[in-house]
């Protein structure tokens, strides 16, 4: 497992958990954002602590598979919120950068499973391209959203 594409999917999910903070129309909206986005946050904060710290295959399937509860979580809960009009189509990029993402955790965490080295460093690649589709999809939220 290259600890160095560990180490940016930890410091990169951090920076997009930090990019939602502060979204939000109106304050219900807003607050309800934000209160997803802290869950978010706190729970991707540990399970990366997991990865970072990580020396099995054991111990990186945990850290993965917390990250991508965290995701679906997130994922459910923006799904329940109800945007102001000029954010619909903003959430909905971060709604499918989520989906996305939750897509390379799971091939991910497979590869892992299979102990397939080649396939976790392909899937360990796009899921860190993926972050980068997601923190820009967070940015653009925030920006609609006000």
């Amino acid at each position: 497992m290259p600890r160095h594409g560990l180490n940016l999917a930890a410091a990169s999910l951090c920076a997009i958990a930090l990019v939602a903070a502060g979204c939000g129309g109106g304050s219900s909206y807003k607050d309800d954002l934000n209160t997803a986005n802290n869950e978010f946050n706190k729970a991707f904060k540990e399970a990366n602590a997991k990865i970072r710290t990580g020396r099995t295959e054991r111990e990186y399937t945990e850290g993965f598979t917390e990250s991508k509860t965290a995701v679906q979580t997130l994922e459910g809960k923006l799904r329940t919120l109800k945007p102001p009009s000029k954010a619909r189509a903003a959430q909905a990029q971060l709604l499918g950068a989520l989906d996305t993402i939750s897509r390379d955790l799971d091939a991910l965490l497979q590869s892992l499973k299979s102990g397939n080295v080649e396939n976790v460093r392909t899937f360990l690649t796009r899921y860190l391209r993926d972050l980068q589709s997601l923190q820009a999809a967070g940015k653009r939220l925030k920006a609609r959203a006000g």
